[in-house]
């Protein structure tokens, strides 16, 4: 990445689902715009090759074992490439799987070209500010952590070593869950294994298919639709490793099988049995209203204390 800083605006199009606008040369040399989608809880880049059949890619690195968005514990032989592009002027020269199938629809005039996955962002060292609806490279840590002004802060580095996505603990009834942070999902969803503890079931037809893929339906999730409430536990007091509890309500699909959610983001590199069950996908719509600034330098997610009325 070059000297300069990236500090980009955050664009939802129509959707909850966050993108940045990119620019690229196509294969005939003119200049074009689209948008990708970022997704803290995919970890590779993709590229939709049905969406961008014009961007120049090179060095094709044949076949790659590419994690899976949603699918869990499984890898799938994706085709990867490399290609340049520009945000706000500075370029980025990048791996992408060349995903053959997937079509994100798009609201805007600009086509969505593919996402932009947890891996680039700890590469450049960005936050994602729910608050400002921006992407820029992560302040210093003396700022973040001295700065009297924090509210909730919690580490997500265990996340990040057990599959390289942002993981927060929650609380119900005093026993504690993982969480994923996927600002790639337009609603919050919990598994089968949390269907005594929502608060209440208010619907029963309810569904998300965020992407759709013509060969398979593995982003596409059904269930009722029901109101969750948890506590968020914060580490402020990071060496003592005390804080204070924030209640948090939110709106979820529960999903009808214990499969998406319970055997999501393991890792073979690491031994199974010490891995825990993640019930619960905290999706875009909720971060955006507890305005997280999810912090992949320093690894952590933080709030910041709203400034007093005059």
């Amino acid at each position: 990445m070059s000297k300069k800083h990236l500090n980009t605006k955050i664009i939802t199009v129509g959707t909850h689902h966050p993108c940045v606008e990119v620019s690229y040369v196509d294969t005939k040399g003119q200049e074009r715009k689209a948008l990708m989608v970022v997704d803290t809880c995919c970890e590779d880049n993709h590229l939709f090759a049905r969406a961008n059949s014009d961007i120049s890619i090179y060095e094709p690195h044949g076949l790659k074992q590419i994690s899976c968005i949603v699918t869990g514990d499984t890898y799938i032989d994706e085709h990867c490439v490399s290609a340049m592009f520009m945000i706000d002027g500075i370029q980025f020269d990048e791996d992408f799987a060349m995903d053959e199938n997937t079509i994100f629809p798009s609201c805007t005039a600009l086509p969505i070209i593919g996402i932009l996955g947890a891996k680039f962002m700890r590469k450049n060292k960005l936050a994602f500010d729910y608050r400002k609806m921006r992407l820029y490279r992560a302040k210093h840590k003396k700022i973040i952590f001295n700065n009297p002004n924090i509210q909730y802060i919690t580490p997500i580095d265990f996340g990040f070593k057990l599959r390289g996505v942002p993981l927060v603990i929650i609380f119900k009834n005093d026993n504690p869950y993982f969480a994923m942070a996927d600002s790639g999902s337009d609603t919050c969803i919990i598994s089968q294994n949390w269907a005594g503890l929502a608060d209440k079931i208010i619907s029963q037809d309810s569904s998300i298919n965020t992407i759709k893929n013509d060969e398979s339906s593995y982003l596409y999730v059904e269930g009722p639709d029901a109101l969750i409430s948890f506590e968020l536990p914060s580490f402020k007091d990071w060496e003592n490793g005390s804080g204070d509890m924030f209640n948090c309500k939110a709106k979820a699909i529960l999903v009808n099988s214990n499969n998406i959610l319970t055997t999501s983001f393991t890792t073979q590199k690491a031994n199974k049995s010490t891995l825990h069950n993640i019930d619960v996908v905290l999706g875009s719509p909720f971060m955006e209203q507890m305005k997280w600034i999810i912090d992949f330098r320093h690894k952590v997610i933080y709030t910041m204390k709203e400034p007093k009325a005059n």
